[in-house]
């Protein structure tokens, strides 16, 4: 419901599983990928991604790296 108030922050993200010097060259595109996946569904977010080793280890990059000042992350989904 908050969403559809345009009420919030949203974050999409997409973790990339594995080693950084290989994984690197397709970031860029990944990111393309998710403003492609906002713009045909008509949904305003802003796009992360992040590449690790792991993925607890991405969620916790995500987590970390989508603060806007005091603005911290309450909830996270994760499909």
């Amino acid at each position: 419901m908050w969403i559809a108030a345009n009420r919030g922050l949203v974050y999409v993200a997409e973790i990339l599983v594995g080693d950084f010097k290989e994984l690197a060259p397709r970031r860029t595109g990944a990111i393309r990928g998710l403003d492609k996946f906002c713009a045909e569904k008509n949904f305003e977010a802003f796009p992360i991604v992040v590449i690790a080793e792991n993925f607890v280890q991405g969620v916790s990059m995500v987590l970390q790296s989508s603060s806007v000042g005091p603005i911290r992350p309450n909830v996270a989904l994760w499909g």
